[in-house]
């Protein structure tokens, strides 16, 4: 019998597309090859959804409530129902934020927390570009104490190991990256799309309102080239849209973003964590100009695995030689999908969750 473990997530991780809803349905696509996964899902969902995601991800999938959105107390205590009946060795939580259902589970369960952000440090770089107030915000001092009620808690990036390591137990953080399935796609000579994939997240709308005021008129005049947007920051954007640039919104194939693509930028000011559109960039062999903070935790392919721009005028030159050298494309394809399939694979972000939850 596979040991049990439980994915709480109120996070529709079945829509393709949004960074950390692609790194939860990986975990669940991972973590169910190997276990015996039950995913709790605190929201709304379709009956049929429901039966096609549970063949899909080989999981039973709970839904708290399928009819209508209802109290975190109401949740918790369906939760806490739930449990009376099901036992689980291991009971993952996503977003600190859900930390209010540890009120409702036995306690002889492990618990873990997957954070994909530290959100004191994301506050303070919030701070930074004077948008204090706009998400959910938390000090260091309460973070660490809601960290210190879990069993281990999942970092995804070096950088934020080290940081937990000295303000918690270092034996309760564990590293576990978002993984990624390289995907070859050919590099054309002419390089015409230069792509920006997004969330309504609000640093990727200030990463492409940035570029596309100081960078993009610099690019594009005289160059056959465009400014593909995907995604819901598609939604939020409110300044002018300049010539040569296109609001894609959405792809019904993430795949075809990226056959599309010559060039991926991500101009990322601030944020926390581990950039994973970044990672997902490279995992399809797409040419990647990035920040320094864009390249946070992925500092060894810097350089060489993907271009960091120090500056927007930097940025400007980043882009311009990519444009114009088809070998430089080449050469940065290859070695994105080496450097991916090195350090990102399923089994060496994962396999140390899985030999956690297994050694229980």
């Amino acid at each position: 019998m596979k040991d049990k473990t439980l994915l709480l997530t109120d996070v529709n991780f079945w829509i393709k597309g949004a960074g950390h809803r692609m790194r939860i349905a990986d975990m669940i696509s991972y973590l169910s090859a190997h276990l015996s996964l039950t995913v709790v899902y605190i929201g709304v969902m379709d009956s049929l959804l429901q039966g096609d995601l549970s063949k899909e991800y080989g999981v039973e999938l709970v839904i708290l409530d399928d009819k209508k959105i209802i109290s975190t107390v109401a949740y918790g205590q369906r939760l806490r129902r739930y449990l009376k009946n099901n036992t689980f060795k291991a009971v993952i939580i996503e977003y600190i934020h859900n930390s209010v259902f540890l009120n409702y589970l036995r306690r002889e369960q492990v618990v873990i927390l997957d954070i994909h952000d530290i959100i004191s440090e994301r506050s303070k770089e919030f701070e930074k570009f004077n948008y204090r107030g706009t998400m959910f915000e938390l000090d260091q001092y309460t973070e660490v104490e809601i960290l210190n009620a879990y069993d281990r808690v999942i970092v995804l990036c070096k950088p934020d190991l080290i940081k937990l390591q000295a303000l918690t137990d270092p034996g309760r953080v564990m590293l576990c990256p978002h993984p990624a399935i390289p995907s070859f796609h050919p590099t054309r000579k002419l390089a015409l799309n230069v792509n920006f994939l997004g969330s309504e997240y609000l640093p990727n709308k200030d990463a492409i309102q940035n570029f596309v005021i100081n960078c993009w008129p610099q690019v594009a005049p005289g160059r056959p080239v465009t400014l593909n947007i995907y995604g819901n920051v598609c939604k939020v954007i409110d300044f002018e849209i300049p010539p040569q640039v296109v609001l894609k919104y959405y792809a019904h194939n993430i795949e075809s973003i990226y056959n599309q693509a010559d060039i991926i930028i991500n101009p990322v000011r601030f944020g926390a964590g581990l950039k994973i559109k970044n990672i997902e960039a490279l995992a399809n062999g797409r040419p990647l100009i990035t920040t320094r903070h864009g390249a946070r935790g992925l500092e060894p392919g810097a350089g060489n695995a993907f271009l960091v721009a120090e500056d927007m005028t930097h940025f400007t030159e980043l882009l311009l030689q990519l444009i114009d050298s088809y070998e430089l494309r080449l050469k940065l394809s290859a070695t994105a999908l080496e450097f991916v399939t090195a350090r990102f694979s399923q089994e060496a972000c994962l396999t140390p969750l899985l030999n956690y939850i297994a050694a229980l």
